[in-house]
This record gives structure tokens, C-alpha cells and sequence, in this order.
């Protein structure tokens, strides 16, 4: 089968559907910057095709194959969603670890506050670009939608019944739903991420560190902290987060 007939549409727009094919393919297995290159590369392609159609049978076709690049648009951006929450999680492991790690040895209230300030920070900047990826994402399904009853049109005027067109806004309507539940879950699962953290259990007091007990050497980090505490305090490193490009 070719790649035309996978969207059954013209023969002459089967460099178009092998893009948008190998889009689809890359987003299946999860090569989102495989996705990203495909979809540039058919809606270069496609805008070649705009200007070569001539008839409502091709703008049918155009349109349908446009409407359904939107739907992997609106799918990418969601995966890019749950990377950030992936990222996310690592990096608070990461740091919560070193920062309670460090706060044994030296000042434990300092550090915590800062590793605390660094976990409500990084959450929220994670929040505010999941929001944003799920509004992209919202977006490209209202355009697969319109492009889908743009091409139901072209059809009817075509007098072509058979097509993917009404499919296209079938799949449209679900996902947009969809992707609504999915932004309001990951938004939620990114808050419980950056809750803060307990201090460790207190048992950590009786083992003793270079021949002191722990509590010791607390005491003098608590010490030291009060003397420091109008100075510079830890400078947490930001994380750079991954925009999609498309």
C-alpha cells in the first residue's frame, strides 16, 4: 500500500503522505524530535501541494492531510507534557537528596529553606509550561477539527464520499477532550511532585559522624548558620527545559 492510500487521498500527494506518515510512525515510537522534523517537512511539502490544487476534490484531500498533521501536532505537544514531568521528578530527586545530604553536615535550616524555595520554583515554572503546551495542544485540535469540516466540504462539492475527512473530526472532537483531562491530570501530578518534602526521620541523630553524634554536628551548623544568615545564601542552578519547536 502506498502512502497515499494510507490516507486515501490522491496519488499526487504521496510525498505529502509519506511525511505526515513518518510522523505519525515517529510519535508511535516516541522519537518526538523525529516527529517535529516530519511534520516540518510535509507542511513544506503541503504548501508546495496549495498551490498545484485545482479542484475540491484536491483541497479535499489537502485539507484532510492538513487536519490530521494538527492531530499529531496536539499528540507531540502532550508527550512533550509528560517529559516535563519526568524531568521534573528527576531533577527534585536529585536535589532533594544532595540538599538533606548536605544539610547533615552543614546548615540544615539554610539549605532545606533554599532546597524547598528551589522545589516550589522549579514546580511552578514546570506548571505554567504544562499549561501552555496543553493550550498548543488545544489549539491544534481545534484546527484539525476546522480543516476536518473544511475538507467534508470540498468533498461534498466533489461528490466524493469516500474519505477520511469525517473521521478527522470524529478523532478531533475526542482529543480535544481528551487533552483537556490530560493538561488538568498532569498539572495535578506536577503539584504532588513539588509538595514539600518531610525532614528525614530523626533516627539519622543517633549515628554518630567522625566520632560525634549527628546531633552534634547539627548543633554547630545551626550555629554557624545564625552567623550567616545575612550573607549570600546557596545559589540553586536552574533547569532548562526542552520547547517543541514545531
Amino acid at each position: 500500500m502506498t502512502y497515499s492510500e494510507t490516507f486515501n487521498v490522491q496519488s499526487w500527494l504521496e510525498d505529502e503522505a509519506k511525511w505526515l506518515r513518518w510522523a505519525m510512525q515517529s510519535l508511535t515510537a516516541r522519537n518526538l524530535d523525529d516527529v517535529r522534523y516530519n511534520l516540518q517537512q510535509f507542511w513544506g511539502a503541503l504548501a508546495t501541494a496549495k498551490g498545484q490544487a485545482s479542484t475540491p476534490l484536491d483541497w479535499g484531500d489537502i485539507l484532510t492531510l492538513d487536519s490530521q498533521s494538527q492531530w499529531t501536532l496536539g499528540q507531540l505537544y502532550q508527550n512533550d507534557q509528560a517529559d516535563l514531568l519526568k524531568q521534573l521528578n528527576d531533577v527534585l530527586a536529585i536535589s532533594g537528596f544532595g540538599s538533606y545530604a548536605t544539610a547533615l553536615l552543614t546548615s540544615a535550616p539554610i539549605i532545606i529553606q533554599n532546597a524547598e524555595t528551589y522545589k516550589r520554583d522549579a514546580t511552578a515554572a514546570t506548571r505554567d509550561r504544562i499549561a501552555s503546551l496543553g493550550s498548543s495542544a488545544a489549539a491544534a485540535f481545534d484546527a484539525q477539527k476546522t480543516l476536518a469540516g473544511q475538507a467534508q466540504k470540498a468533498y461534498r462539492d466533489a461528490r466524493n464520499t469516500s474519505n477520511q475527512a469525517t473521521n478527522s473530526l470524529t478523532v478531533g472532537n475526542r482529543a480535544s477532550k481528551e487533552n483537556a483531562e490530560n493538561t488538568a491530570l498532569n498539572l495535578q501530578q506536577a503539584g504532588n511532585i513539588g509538595k514539600p518534602t518531610p525532614f528525614p526521620s530523626l533516627d539519622f541523630l543517633k549515628v554518630d559522624l567522625f566520632g560525634l553524634p549527628a546531633w552534634a554536628w547539627l548543633g554547630g551548623a545551626a550555629a554557624i548558620a545564625l552567623v550567616v544568615t545575612t550573607g549570600p545564601t546557596v545559589v540553586m542552578a536552574s533547569t532548562a527545559y526542552r520547547k517543541a519547536t514545531a
